[in-house]
């Protein structure tokens, strides 16, 4: 008698199944993202990671940099990196898990 553990039966994932799994995923997340989400509460979130260094040295506030500081420091990476503001409009469904 058995009970099923240890019976050498157990199932292996292939990684190239995961990851090709993934990227349908993320393709299918970047695909139907918001990109026109400029309007009130996101252009004043958006707007000061174009203008972050300023703000650092205390010549422009801006909105809630101390809720969300990495949020912006990385945001504003990746609009330097892409030089548009919809890479940062892309960053939630690119680090989305689901």
């Amino acid at each position: 008698m058995t009970n099923g553990i240890g019976t050498g039966t157990q199932r292996r994932i292939n990684p190239a199944l995961v990851l090709l799994f993934w990227l349908a995923n993320l393709a299918f997340l970047l695909r139907f993202a918001d990109r026109d989400g400029y309007e009130g509460d996101d252009l004043n979130s958006i707007l000061p990671m174009a203008h972050l260094d300023a703000a650092k040295q205390g010549l422009l506030l801006i909105y809630r940099y101390g809720w969300q500081p990495l949020s912006y420091e990385t945001a504003a990476a990746l609009w330097r990196t892409f030089g548009t503001p919809d890479a940062v409009f892309l960053s939630a469904p690119c680090a989305s898990r689901r």
